[in-house]
C-alpha cells in the first residue's frame, strides 16, 4: 500500500511469512521508499509488530548491522530492546526498493489488513550519541537501489552486558500508519 506523507512516499506489500521457534513468526514484507526532499531522513519500521517507534518510552540494549548491497554495500540497522526498530538512512531525492524486511510477531494469524507504524525523523540519538555512529559503516543511501535483505549478511554486533536499556531519542518526527493488505 502506497503511503505518502512530508514528501517522503513508502510502499508496503506483504509478500509471506516464515514461522520461527513457537509461538515466533516473521512477516515478509517487500518495500519501496522514497524521500522526495533535499536533506536526508531516518525512516524507522518496527522490529516487532507490538511495538511502536517513539521516543516516549524504553530504549535499546543491542544492535545488528546488516549488508543489504553489492558493489557499493547499503546497510540496515535492527535495534532491539523495550523500543526495538529497524533503521535506513535516505539521503536527499533517493530510492530504495527492499524486498524481504522481516518484522516479527507472536500473533499465529495473519489478520486481512496490518497496520505498521513507520517513524521519519531527522535525527536518532541512542544514549545521547547519534544513530549513524553505530553503524560503522557509511549509512546513507544516495541514488535509486533495488537490494535484498538477507540475515546471513551480518556484518556487526553490539550488545549491553548488562542489557540495560539505553534511551532513544528522535529529532522532529511524523509517525505514519500504513494499512497494509495482506495475501494468505
Amino acid at each position: 500500500m502506497l503511503y505518502t506523507e512530508n514528501m517522503i512516499e513508502i510502499n508496503l506489500a506483504h509478500v509471506g511469512s516464515e514461522f520461527l521457534r513457537p509461538p515466533k513468526k516473521e512477516l515478509i514484507f517487500d518495500v519501496t521508499v522514497s524521500n522526495l526532499t533535499n536533506t536526508a531522513k531516518w525512516v524507522l519500521f518496527p522490529f516487532k509488530m507490538d511495538q511502536l517507534v517513539t521516543d516516549e518510552a524504553g530504549g535499546i540494549f543491542g544492535y545488528e548491522i546488516y549488508e543489504l548491497g553489492i558493489g557499493a554495500p547499503l546497510y540496515l540497522g535492527q535495534f532491539q530492546g523495550m523500543q526495538s526498530f529497524q533503521a535506513i538512512l535516505l539521503g536527499p531525492s533517493a530510492k530504495l526498493k527492499l524486498n524481504g524486511l522481516r518484522i516479527a510477531t507472536v500473533d499465529q494469524e495473519v489478520k486481512d489488513v496490518l497496520m505498521i507504524h513507520c517513524v521519519v525523523t531527522n535525527e536518532v540519538r541512542i544514549n545521547k550519541q547519534p544513530l549513524i555512529q553505530a553503524f560503522r559503516y557509511p549509512a546513507l543511501i544516495e541514488g535509486s537501489v533495488a537490494v535484498n535483505f538477507s540475515k546471513e549478511k551480518l556484518v556487526h554486533a553490539q550488545f549491553t552486558d548488562t542489557l540495560q536499556d539505553y534511551p532513544v531519542e528522535l529529532g522532529s518526527y511524523r509517525l505514519l500508519k500504513i494499512t497494509v493488505p495482506t495475501h494468505h
